[in-house]
């Protein structure tokens, strides 16, 4: 499996990265309903199979489902990252805190200000809550600060702010959940991605309107040239075999 540098960050990654978040109709997380000791199962396959990344937060309740799939890993040999919806510095060194507590690591490799979708929620957020991950950082509990968005305006200001290392954006050729053209997605990712930002996309397959066409879905994101790593939610294992499968093609 292709593997590639995030950004500036150090940290390598596949192009592909597992999503222990995926929502369900009522806006509930589906892994998050899988018994912990069969989805941890899922995450160790996934780990053979190369795809050492994986993508969770608090409030997709599946950090037991990830602490299971780590165990008997080397920490070293895995990417972990997580998120808090956190407005201060205080309450994002909590969250932090906590999600130390229940993956029982010591550090995540990439920590989150989650969902930052409006100015005013940004500006407060860069203010505060920024001041307590980059203590975190300064500290070793996380290797790098990351912003996640569905907003190309805030995009387009993450992308430039000097003290976040990755963005996580809204990402699908047929612009489902997307606020902007991929046009515009696509121009503002690629100046990221030549400031040294890492770059990851979620919504690849539109939360499951496009399940239909994943195989192409996956290609295109795979395909851009500004994008390091593809989050693709993973639920089953026939997700992931149907998944890696698309991937092997991709990559010949």
């Amino acid at each position: 499996m292709k593997r590639v540098f995030l950004g500036g960050t150090g940290i390598e990654i596949p192009r592909l990265f597992i999503g222990t978040g995926t929502s369900d109709q009522w806006d509930q997380c589906i892994q998050a309903k899988a018994p912990p000791e069969k989805y941890a199962l899922i995450l160790k396959e996934a780990y053979a199979k190369g795809v050492n990344f994986w993508d969770t937060s608090d409030d997709y309740r599946t950090y037991s489902h990830v602490r299971l799939g780590m165990q008997g890993i080397p920490r070293e040999n895995l990417v972990i990252s997580s998120k808090t919806y956190g407005g201060t510095a205080q309450e994002s060194l909590r969250v932090l805190n906590q999600a130390l507590t229940e993956l029982e690591t010591d550090y995540l490799d990439i920590f989150f200000l989650h969902s930052v979708d409006s100015i005013q929620g940004y500006e407060k957020r860069i203010q505060d809550a920024l001041k307590g991950l980059k203590q975190a950082k300064e500290e070793g509990k996380i290797r790098a600060i990351g912003l996640s968005t569905h907003t190309i305006h805030i995009l387009e200001k993450a992308v430039e702010h000097p003290d976040l290392d990755v963005i996580f954006t809204n990402f699908n050729r047929y612009e489902i959940h997307m606020d902007a053209s991929i046009q515009w997605y696509s121009r503002t990712l690629g100046k990221g991605f030549g400031l040294g930002k890492g770059i990851l996309v979620m919504k690849t397959l539109g939360e499951g309107l496009l399940h239909d066409r994943a195989k192409e879905s996956i290609y295109y994101n795979l395909s851009r040239s500004f994008i390091h790593g593809v989050c693709v939610g993973i639920v089953s294992q026939q997700d992931l075999e149907s998944t890696l499968k698309v991937l092997e093609e991709e990559e010949g």
